[in-house]
């Protein structure tokens, strides 16, 4: 691991540990603003509702305000009076907030999000997707006159579906394996391979083709549908519903 001297280095580890867990990043507060209070980091932390979890509060905004190592024994750990209280603030609505000035602060995070959410960022957690592709026209119906996508034109799609879950007893992402995936999703993504996706689809942006091919198959254990139009350009759409409010509760 790196050797952390300055306040700069334990930011970047920060950073670093915020981007390998996918973390939303609100803001990057610049160390001359720290009188007021605010954190470095301040980020929500993308967690999954399991069984275990439904009905306990948890807490996913998180704020990690970085110090120089060797502050410990300071009062506060260094912090100002504001970045106490700022913490004492997150914490109290739940969130998760911690001064950190190296690698065992960030341990102890993890520790402690592993208790609120039943380890589902641990070993048992787990992430699979598929890929298909297909073939179709499109035209968009609202966009300004002049506009190229006006014009009927052609891509060649790729779709990503993506499971999030507990590893189950069978090995598997939730209990599915590619082969069940492939059962609902390959007859759907064949019904539009040549075809003009305006007669399945009333405005058929990717965001709209992600979030009917969603809808189309229905299935709660789905995370999101990824569509691309071209290798630079794709949309999204998530099954908050599905994910957050029924996937454990059905």
């Amino acid at each position: 691991m790196k050797n952390l001297e300055t306040e700069n280095h334990v930011k970047d580890v920060v950073r670093q540990w915020c981007d390998r867990r996918d973390a939303f990043n609100f803001a990057v507060v610049q160390t001359a603003l720290g009188v007021h209070g605010i954190h470095d980091r301040i980020a929500a932390l993308p967690v999954v509702i399991t069984p275990a979890m439904v009905g306990k509060k948890i807490g996913v905004f998180l704020s990690i305000e970085a110090k120089r190592p060797g502050r410990r024994g300071e009062l506060r750990r260094g912090m100002s009076a504001h970045q106490e209280e700022f913490m004492m603030g997150v914490l109290g609505a739940g969130g998760l907030s911690i001064c950190c000035d190296g690698y065992d602060d960030l341990a102890a995070l993890e520790a402690t999000i592993r208790d609120l959410t039943g380890n589902i960022m641990g070993k048992h957690y787990s992430r699979i997707g598929k890929q298909y592709s297909f073939s179709a026209a499109h035209q968009l119906p609202r966009v300004p006159d002049g506009h190229p996508c006006k014009r009927v034109h052609g891509h060649n799609y790729v779709v990503e579906i993506e499971v999030r879950g507990d590893t189950q007893p069978n090995g598997f992402c939730n209990g599915l394996d590619f082969y069940e995936i492939d059962k609902h999703f390959k007859p759907l993504v064949d019904r539009l391979d040549h075809q003009n996706l305006n007669d399945f689809i009333d405005n058929p942006t990717a965001e709209n083709i992600a979030r009917w091919l969603m809808d189309e198959v229905a299935l709660k254990f789905i995370y999101s549908v990824t569509v691309w139009e071209t290798p630079k350009c794709w949309a999204m759409a998530v099954n908050a519903d599905g994910l957050f409010a029924k996937a454990n509760r059905d």
